[in-house]
């Protein structure tokens, strides 16, 4: 895999990472709405700025700057934006926690995983060993 040192607002980017954790920052209208899709790894949907309105086949969640929601992977959900929405996606790959995570559910977040969030979300995509992005990569916190 090449090494991509730059940032990406493509999900599919983060995908097929060697890394546990990686985090895509993007930035959406009020009103935009995202199509009906699915991924292979966790998600952790965290908005900074904004209200996000998740839609799954059974459930509609609403998402708060002050929470996140956790979607295990292969879970199909669409997503509509409320305000000027600053959307930080946490992808986990899902071998880290194949029996604690299978619903979904709403996190608080924290000041310090909002800072940590923030902080990984300024790392190139696929950080290296040792790198800063290890290093606050919360792979110990699942």
């Amino acid at each position: 895999m090449s090494v991509k040192t730059s940032r990406s607002t493509n999900h599919l980017d983060f995908q097929d990472l060697p890394q546990t954790f990686a985090v895509m920052v993007k930035e959406f209208a009020d009103g935009f709405y995202i199509e009906e899709h699915q991924h292979q790894r966790h998600q952790l949907l965290y908005a900074s700025c904004g209200i996000m309105r998740l839609y799954t086949e059974n459930e509609i969640w609403t998402v708060p700057n002050d929470r996140a929601i956790f979607i295990p992977a292969g879970t199909p959900h669409a997503v509509k934006m409320y305000g000027k929405v600053t959307m930080r996606t946490v992808y986990i790959d899902p071998a880290v926690s194949e029996n604690e995570l299978k619903s979904l559910r709403v996190i608080a977040v924290t000041a310090l995983m909002r800072e940590l969030i923030k902080a990984l979300g300024q790392e190139a995509i696929d950080y290296q060993v040792g790198s800063r992005g290890e290093k606050i990569s919360p792979a110990d916190s699942l």
